[in-house]
């Protein structure tokens, strides 16, 4: 192989790298956004303070 061979190999190699990272950072951005939404309906609704109560009281611990 010619060094434009490996130059053109490490430049496609670099392209899948990059959409990999880039599929990868909208993966994880969907999820923590879907977590964000999940968690401020559950707030709206009032069932984050009765799960923590709830764990609160299962562990032994009085909440005020």
């Amino acid at each position: 192989m010619s060094n434009e061979d490996y130059l053109g190999a490490i430049v496609v190699w670099l392209i899948g790298v990059a959409v990999s990272l880039a599929a990868l950072y909208w993966i994880v951005r969907a999820a923590i956004v879907s977590g964000m939404r999940a968690h401020a309906v559950a707030v709206a609704d009032g069932t984050v303070d009765a799960a923590i109560k709830e764990a609160n009281r299962r562990n032994g611990k009085l909440s005020a």
